[in-house]
């Protein structure tokens, strides 16, 4: 008899595996192997959680058959976390925890536990769990990000005190603004430099914010002197405290105007900021006196070059008379003057007139001396060459000597002789021919101007001459 040994028959190594994942068993040492549990050899299976021994009855060539076992370990799958679905607003950072494992790794490269920045916008993230056992898990979470509000405060500001401010930021109908500031109503800020926030909410709970800055000018201190001065004469006023000036009732700043009466101007003043105030000054106006004159005489001579005036002013309280022709002036209320008597002539004589208030007027009148003359002519002469009474020659006083002639004509009318010198006479000779005149009666004639006047005279006559 032969007695053949038993195959060794091996079911292979025990195995620990994750939930779902397939197992093949195969056997060995035999021809043909035969498992419990229903598992074919070779044929992969996927087997139930937990341990499970498997048997497995192997024969070989011979027939014999022996058996072996392995035991087959599946862990479960780790129930692995994503965490909760989270809503968030536009530039709010998420992070996302994976649960449930020992490590985990992210698609859409997020890190675990790492916070990150995610678009407006919904987005779904997958989470890979690993537990300690090695087996692997996923879970997924929605985050959505909810846009923010675009809020404009609008441009930065300046204005002057006193001066409305409007602020209008555009967004939605929930723009609600610090300090008190409601959105396009006018308020005041006093001056300096503020800054106003405005902020917008959704009905999602997102919210933005802007700033606008409000800078504020105080107003100028504007300031005008009054000014005092004479009826009908220049006033000038001149704003301080600004840059630009504007007066009221046509008045420009340090520019003279005529005022007659007292009157309230109200200035304008314009910083460089732009910014305004005003100020009043008063013109007050004392009244000018009223000078006038008379001439008690106004027929006066360089023999009777004196007059006194009558003094017609009113409203003054002293005087000053200038008679015009270099003498010294006078203070009298009337004075008496006598003008030069060795020329006549014109003379501009001026009362000036001062009140109370140092207003002063003026008053000119003129006074012509008429220049007294004499003239001496002879009316007969003798050339009879005995040393006397040889020239016939005018004698004539107050009279110019540079607006003279003397004519002689004789009794046809013939011109014989001609002079434009005073002190050249008429020497009984025809001028002419040069040679003497008959005895007989002679006509002379004498054009000569006044000294110190416009005024010129003539004179005729007859002179004989007598040999």
């Amino acid at each position: 008899v032969t007695v053949n040994p038993l195959p060794v028959i091996g079911a292979g190594a025990d195995q620990v595996v994750c939930e779902g994942t397939s197992v093949t068993l195969n056997g060995s040492g035999g021809v043909s192997y035969v498992w419990n549990n229903g598992v074919t050899n070779g044929v992969a299976f996927t087997p139930a959680v937990g341990t499970m021994t498997y048997t497995v009855t192997g024969t070989d060539a011979n027939g014999c058959v022996n058996t072996d076992q392995v035991d087959v370990t599946v862990n479960p799958l780790p129930v692995i976390g994503a965490g909760a679905d989270q809503v968030v607003c536009e530039g709010t950072s998420v992070t996302l925890n994976g649960s449930g494992g020992v490590s985990y790794v992210w698609d859409k490269g997020v890190m675990n536990g790492a916070p990150f920045i995610q678009a407006a916008g919904t987005m779904t993230y997958t989470v890979t769990g690993t537990d300690a056992n090695g087996c692997v898990n996923t879970d997924q979470v929605n985050v959505t990000v909810n846009p923010n509000p675009v809020v404009n405060a609008g441009p930065d500001q300046t204005a002057c005190a006193n001066e409305l401010i409007t602020l209008s930021a555009s967004g939605s109908a929930n723009l609600t603004w610090d300090n008190g500031v409601t959105n396009n109503v006018p308020f005041t800020q006093g001056p300096g430099t503020t800054t106003y926030i405005v902020y917008d909410t959704l009905v999602t709970g997102c919210f933005d914010s802007d700033t606008v800055t409000v800078l504020v000018h105080s107003l100028p201190t504007i300031w005008a002197s009054d000014v005092t001065v004479c009826e009908g004469s220049e006033a000038t006023l001149a704003g301080n405290g600004a840059v630009l000036y504007s007066w009221s009732n046509g008045v420009t700043n340090n520019t003279p105007f005529v005022i007659n009466e007292t009157e309230t101007f109200i200035v304008t003043g314009t910083d460089i900021n732009g910014c305004s105030d005003t100020a009043s000054a008063t013109v007050f106006v004392n009244p000018a006196p009223d000078a006038k004159f008379k001439i008690l005489n106004m027929n006066l001579t360089t023999s009777n070059s004196a007059t006194g005036f009558d003094n017609l002013s009113t409203g003054a309280v002293s005087y000053l008379w200038n008679f015009g022709d270099a003498t010294q002036s006078s203070n009298d209320f009337e004075p008496f003057h006598t003008f030069p008597y060795n020329n006549g002539g014109e003379y501009e004589i001026t009362l000036t007139a001062t009140s109370e208030f140092g207003c002063v007027d003026v008053a000119i009148k003129y006074v012509h001396v008429f220049q007294d003359y004499t003239i001496y002519v002879p009316n007969a002469f003798t050339p009879n060459d005995n040393g006397q009474n040889e020239i016939f020659k005018p004698v004539m006083e107050g009279f110019d000597e540079d607006k003279y002639t003397l004519y002689i004509f004789n009794r046809w009318g013939d011109l014989v002789f001609e002079s434009h010198d005073m002190e050249v006479g008429w020497d009984g000779k025809f001028a002419k021919q040069n040679f003497e005149v008959q005895d007989g009666v002679f006509t002379w004639k004498i054009e000569a101007g006044l000294k110190g006047s416009a005024d010129s005279k003539i004179f005729v006559g007859h002179v004989s001459i007598l040999k």
